[in-house]
């Protein structure tokens, strides 16, 4: 069990990662900006992760188990899925647009893409929602898995991205018929 001092050094790293990844690109960022940028020697950045894709993959199941949460807490009420998955964007679009759209960080949009991917592998036997049906159903469901996080995640960074017109409910729509 981590104590208040490793919390702490693991919260700074996250927080300084995704403040550099405001003007920097993730493959041009190094360990020792990192460092640099959180005022922690490089020593101690390695006592908590083997490189920077570990940091990366933390930040990452920590934004994807948050909103997993938050969907999961959300069964009883009659919004949707989409809908509870679109208010979590909303809520924490600074973060999400710093892991998939900022300065082209494909990198960051694949490790997103493949743990959606994933918890909707882990999970898809539990859920009665339409997106898990169609896996259930599906020969090859791994691969149904990825192919809708792909479609769900570019939908989701569009609707923050870009400057379309669509309300909140147009890209609910959009998704629900993603899934349909």
């Amino acid at each position: 069990m981590a104590n208040l001092t490793q919390t702490r050094t693991k919260k700074l790293f996250e927080q300084t990662l995704m403040s550099l990844l405001e003007t920097k690109s993730f493959s041009s960022i190094t360990i020792n900006q990192l460092c640099e940028a959180a005022h922690i020697h490089r020593s101690t950045f390695y006592r908590y992760y083997t490189d920077k894709y570990a940091l990366l993959e933390e930040i990452v199941e920590f934004i994807s188990a948050d909103m997993y949460a938050k969907v999961e807490a959300s069964k009883p009420t009659s919004r949707s899925m989409s809908e509870e998955v679109i208010g979590f964007i909303e809520a924490n679009k600074t973060n999400f647009m710093n892991v998939i759209t900022k300065n082209g960080n494909y990198e960051l949009y694949e490790v997103l893409i493949k743990k959606v991917s994933a918890i909707m592998f882990d999970h898809y036997q539990d859920w009665d929602d339409d997106l898990s049906i169609k896996i259930r159903k599906s020969t090859y469901p791994e691969m149904m898995c990825h192919f809708y996080s792909s479609g769900i995640i570019e939908v989701l960074k569009r609707m923050v991205s870009s400057g379309d017109n669509y309300s909140r409910e147009e890209f609910v729509k959009i998704i629900d018929d993603l899934i349909k």
